[in-house]
């Protein structure tokens, strides 16, 4: 997130939280593009594996909704 800091001068304190929010659903329709493409026949296992990405991000520490005051 360093290239992103910048923008923290242009739009304000909240830029970075929407650009990890961003860089995560994005990351997720990855993950569920490719389970898709190598499971083509179930339907439900890139929909498991994309919930799973977007939680483990959140819960490990890669995403984070915290806001100092």
């Amino acid at each position: 997130l360093i290239i992103f800091s910048p923008l923290v001068y242009l739009f304000g304190t909240y830029t970075l939280l929407i650009v990890q929010v961003v860089a995560v659903v994005f990351g997720g329709i990855g993950v569920y593009q490719f389970f898709k493409k190598i499971k083509p026949k179930h339907q439900l296992i890139p929909i498991f594996a994309t919930v799973y990405f977007i939680l483990s991000s959140e819960c490990l520490g890669r995403f984070h909704l915290t806001i100092t005051v």
